[in-house]
């Protein structure tokens, strides 16, 4: 047998990668790998799903976000006409007038919520539509690799901004990777 010189710093980071490798959990994989598992949106139709963004196709196509974001951002975005409105509209449907903006957009949330239209037209407001959209998983391109499930969290962690809220940790197998299941074996399998 031969023998290998190795730093005492080496030793301990072996021996630490031995003991990870022996009591993290497999998640029924045989010689798990660990990446990110991201989730990429798809447009589709509202048949397909209840997931949506309104969009404002006369800015570019401008995502304005959910439904409690399109009074905020006609406002933002120094639209009083679409702002007025909706306030207009609202008055006359409820047959009340509103003072202040965070009943003006509880009236308008609860408007939107009986879900009639995927656009504000009744509002008098076009070009400002409902999107549809689908997750579909995907693993992200550039993402951590490791033998380790503790790594990829870490990495998950501190780059969450590369990655959507549903992003999560993935174990893949080394399914017909000799030299990756025999590093792995042998970090294993040390005698340390």
């Amino acid at each position: 047998m031969k023998e290998i010189k190795i730093s005492e710093e080496d030793y301990n980071f072996l021996k630490e990668c031995k003991e990870l490798l022996n009591t993290q959990d497999n998640r029924i994989t045989r010689d798990p790998i660990y990446c990110i598992m991201d989730y990429e949106k798809i447009p589709t139709d509202s048949d397909y799903s209840d997931e949506y963004e309104w969009m404002d196709v006369h800015s570019d196509y401008c995502i304005i976000g959910q439904d409690e974001d399109i009074i905020d951002y006609f406002l933002e975005s120094g639209d009083e006409e679409n702002y007025q409105k909706i306030k207009l509209y609202l008055e006359k449907e409820n047959d009340k007038v509103y003072e202040n903006e965070d009943d003006l957009k509880e009236a308008f949330l609860e408007e939107l919520s009986w879900g009639y239209s995927d656009d504000l037209k009744d509002f008098g407001i076009d070009g400002v539509d409902r999107h549809y959209y689908l997750y579909t998983p995907k693993i992200k391109q550039g993402s951590v690799f490791s033998f380790f499930e503790k790594d990829a969290l870490e990495h998950l962690e501190k780059n969450d901004y590369h990655y959507t809220h549903k992003s999560h940790t993935y174990a893949c197998a080394l399914w017909r990777s000799p030299r990756m299941e025999k590093l792995r074996k042998l970090l294993i399998e040390l005698d340390i």
